[in-house]
């Protein structure tokens, strides 16, 4: 660490408890040789976050003018002549928050400035003084205000503060109180539970039990006794009033209930978890430990429950916290919101989706050949990308660069001779003049010209009959133009710029029959660069245009990167920008991926999207793809989120190459979201509990009927509805998982405690005796639909119910 303000020095100190501070105050004064009186208490003297002590980011994300504009601030302060200017740029420094800059203010001249922090707030609210902004115009403001309120010092104010909080009672209720000035406008809830909402957008909420203050939060607070905190795993049900008011900790989310015994507890759970949750804290005096995020969303992620749990309607959140986390947070209970956000990223390219199925192979997915026929009608093979290849291409920045320097988002690539590969006064003009030619003039305009139209064109070969074509009608503004120097070798690169012409004149210097022209913009000159392996090992032909099928954009940026390649000043820029990328992360949603074949899919790519093997890591593996037979990697800022399907095959079946890469997260039935459902007197949220536990029972929990299936009837609570739903989804499901065993069917729908004309399932007994030969055989039991029973609310009523969970 080279540098470092005032007030995180000061933070230094105050992050600790009295007995620590009082030891390194007495060791400055000592070491200092300054002639003060060591404190006896800290008492009304604020606390620094312990967990975020920095007042700017790391050195990778820091400006060169964060530092220093807080030391301007600190001189200004301690002059009393703060501008509002530079306070406020203050605010936007990553790490350095309104209250904590007050706090610092505080620090250094308790006189003239009060910390506006979770100790005072309540105690501002109490005494009806409004807060103010984060902004110095209003804290500003509000000093005076403040100091004409009380007339006492701002020590003795903060003191106060202090000692009040201190004598108060801790209940609930104190809580709440503390949590509604603390985020002040972002409660929600009902009469059994209360959630607020960070400015990072992290959730907490109360626990509904009186008899203690327990808070849900989405991460386990290190500054707590293990006794006292209680994790509750995705799977553990819990109130589902979560769902509504704090999704982040509804069942299906990691969460933990922290009890606390003081309003202490509660200031410092604030502290940490809304100014920065998950930072390590300095260790030593000599040694100051950077700050780290939240932990990121895992780079490759699994939602796995039964069908109807919501795994493909909540890709959308999980996509939004990787990419849009600011705008999730912001719109987390508007789904219309999210849903539309979602479908802009879609538009973007940032996130794009892929459903799996038994067909769906390693050509579709990372890159395969494709059969095309040319304009002779010869059959040719090109090399092209799939959808995941063509994610990391773009994901890499590649295809942004190429957008700035004019190449288009798919361009072709296109080996040109001009003037064959000796020196050349025509090549050299070209270059200079930046346009591409070729010869045969004579011919006249070569837009025009059709077999059987000019006599020279149709005395051309094949070969050149197609080069002349090609360069007039296929080459487009874009696309990619290799000039060559050897068979192996390019001397040149450059993007097509404009439309062909003919030019009846040449320059002076030029061949006089290469009156065919492109516009190019010529991006780098004078190499000497073998690119065979990134044509596939393929030399060229003496064909003097023709489009290089095995070669991609990325590909090649990618060769004249790791050559040295310097492109023109602004294209240099542009690809200087694109590696890495992960300002930009991009995710890809993969549906249903345990139906297709993951072997077969991935390839070797199974390896490469591990994170410590993604491109830029320390241990990153490249493979040479099969069909271009090009270098290959993971870039680091790829997202990839998977839905599974627990019921279409068992977790226990999956490929274990794909669980030792993919964390798994379970999804399932909520009946909470159905709380209030009830359709002719039935409740179905205690109906599907019922079911469900039947269902684990007889074959597994993978194996349940998730909760959409039923949230239709939150519009339409009819028994019409609700007949549809049985029919058309329970029914069917059922019949899937037991394999028709008609039995357990009846089991799970309790038929066996309802009347005959409620039963959804009849049966009868078929006899074979009296039959020739058939004396001997068994009864048999043979089952049927009752088509009636759908429409009777008795078949519902008498379906057993379940207990549900607080």
């Amino acid at each position: 660490m080279d540098e470092i303000d005032p007030f995180t020095f000061y933070c230094l100190f105050t992050k600790y408890g009295v007995d620590q501070r009082l030891k390194l105050v007495a060791r400055l004064i000592e070491t200092a040789g300054i002639s003060a009186t060591l404190p006896t208490d800290f008492d009304g003297v604020p606390s620094a976050n312990a967990m975020k002590v920095w007042m700017f980011p790391f050195k990778a994300q820091r400006e060169p003018w964060m530092v220093s504009t807080l030391w301007d601030l600190f001189e200004q302060a301690l002059r009393g002549e703060v501008k509002g200017e530079t306070f406020n740029r203050c605010l936007t420094i990553k790490n350095t928050g309104f209250a904590k800059l007050t706090e610092c203010l505080f620090y250094i001249a308790p006189e003239k400035y009060f910390p506006v922090d979770g100790q005072t707030k309540p105690w501002l609210a109490a005494r009806k003084i409004s807060l103010p902004e984060s902004s110095w115009e209003s804290y500003q403001a509000f000093l005076p205000r403040l100091m004409q309120a009380s007339n006492q010092s701002f020590a003795s104010l903060s003191h106060e503060a202090w000692v009040t909080n201190q004598a108060a009672a801790f209940t609930k209720e104190s809580a709440i109180v503390y949590l509604d000035a603390r985020f002040p406008g972002t409660r929600t809830g009902t009469s059994h539970i209360a959630a607020w909402h960070t400015p990072e957008g992290r959730a907490l909420a109360t626990d509904p039990s009186p008899k203690r203050v327990a808070i849900f939060i989405e991460m386990a607070p290190p500054f707590l006794d293990q006794e006292a905190i209680e994790p509750y795993p995705a799977e553990r049900p819990r109130n589902h009033h979560l769902g509504a008011h704090a999704p982040a900790l509804a069942a299906g989310k990691q969460a933990y209930l922290a009890t606390l015994a003081t309003l202490a507890d509660l200031q410092k759970l604030c502290d940490w978890y809304a100014d920065g949750a998950a930072q390590p804290s300095a260790d030593t005096t000599s040694r100051i430990a950077e700050p780290t995020d939240m932990s990121p969303p895992p780079l490759n992620q699994i939602l796995f429950g039964p069908p109807g749990t919501g795994k493909t309607y909540y890709t959308i959140n999980h996509s939004l916290e990787i990419v849009d986390p600011a705008f999730l947070a912001a719109n987390a209970l508007d789904r219309a919101a999210l849903t539309e956000r979602f479908r802009e990223l879609v538009a973007e390219e940032r996130i794009r989706f892929v459903t799996f199925h038994q067909s769906f192979s390693y050509e579709d997915f990372v890159e395969g050949l494709r059969a095309e026929t040319d304009r002779d009608d010869n059959l040719v093979y090109k090399v092209e990308p799939g959808v995941f290849k063509r994610l990391c291409e773009t994901a890499s920045g590649v295809t942004e660069a190429a957008r700035e320097i004019g190449i288009s988002d798919a361009p072709r690539i296109w080996k040109l001779s001009i003037d064959s590969t000796h020196a050349s006064k025509t090549r050299d003009y070209c270059f200079t003049h930046n346009e591409a030619r070729i010869g045969w003039g004579l011919v006249g305009d070569l837009a025009k010209v059709t077999r059987g139209s000019h006599a020279g064109y149709d005395a051309l070969g094949t070969h050149n009959q197609n080069t002349v074509h090609s360069f007039a009608n296929e080459v487009e503004v874009g696309d990619i133009i290799l000039c060559i120097r050897s068979a192996e070798e390019i001397q040149a690169v450059g993007v097509v710029q404009g439309e062909y012409r003919y030019e009846p004149t040449v320059p002076a210097g030029v061949l006089s029959d290469y009156n065919n022209v492109l516009p190019v913009r010529w991006l780098a000159t004078g190499l000497n660069l073998n690119i065979k392996n990134v044509n596939g090992g393929v030399r060229f032909t003496l064909k003097t245009l023709y489009e290089l099928t095995r070669v991609s954009w990325p590909e090649l940026a990618q060769a004249l990167e790791k050559a040295g390649v310097a492109l023109t000043s602004r294209a240099e820029s542009s690809m200087a920008r694109r590696l890495p990328n992960k300002g930009q992360p991009y995710v890809l949603i993969i549906d249903e991926i345990n139906r297709g074949s993951v072997s077969r899919i991935f390839g070797e790519l199974i390896t490469l999207i591990e994170p410590s093997k993604r491109a830029g890591e320390v241990e990153t593996l490249e493979v040479t793809l099969p069909y271009s037979k090009n270098p290959f990697s993971v870039p680091s800022n790829i997202y990839l989120i998977g839905t599974m399907n627990t019921a279409d095959r068992s977790l226990a079946a999956i490929d274990i190459a794909l669980r030792r890469r993919f964390q798994f997260i379970p999804m399932l039935p909520d009946v909470g979201v159905l709380r209030g459902i009830s359709v002719d007197g039935v409740k179905i949220d205690a109906m599907l509990q019922g079911i469900n536990d039947r269902i684990e029972c007889l074959h597994g929990r993978d194996f349940q009927i998730g909760h959409a299936y039923f949230l239709k009837l939150k519009d339409s609570a009819t028994i019409a509805a609700l007949s549809s739903i049985f029919r058309q989804q329970v029914l069917p499901l059922l019949q899937e998982y037991f394999f028709e065993d008609w039995q357990k069917i009846a089991w799970v729908l309790s038929d066996e405690l309802k009347s005959p004309e409620d039963q959804f399932l009849k049966r009868r007994t078929a006899v074979m005796a009296g039959l020739e030969g058939q004396d001997n055989m068994p009864e048999k039991t043979l089952w049927s639909i009752n088509t009636k029973a759908f429409d009777r609310i008795g078949a519902y009523q008498g379906i057993k119910l379940g207990s549900i969970p607080a």
